[in-house]
C-alpha cells in the first residue's frame, strides 16, 4: 500500500487495485502507521523511503 501511495493513488484507487474495500485498506494503513510509529501518509512514506522499504 505504501508503494501505491507513493505513486499518488488514493485509498479508493488502492482498494480497487487490490480488490478490497476502502475501509479495509484504511484499516491496513492504520496498522502500518502504528508499526512505523507515524500518524499520516506523508510521514509513513518518508520513513519507508529512509528505511528502503519502498
Amino acid at each position: 500500500m505504501l508503494s501505491l501511495s507513493s505513486r499518488g493513488y488514493t485509498i479508493t484507487e488502492i482498494a480497487a487495485i487490490l480488490h478490497r474495500s476502502p475501509d479495509l485498506v484504511k484499516h491496513y494503513c492504520k496498522q502500518v502507521f502504528d508499526r512505523l510509529g507515524v500518524n499520516n501518509v506523508a510521514h509513513a512514506l518518508a520513513l519507508a523511503d529512509d528505511l528502503c522499504l519502498i
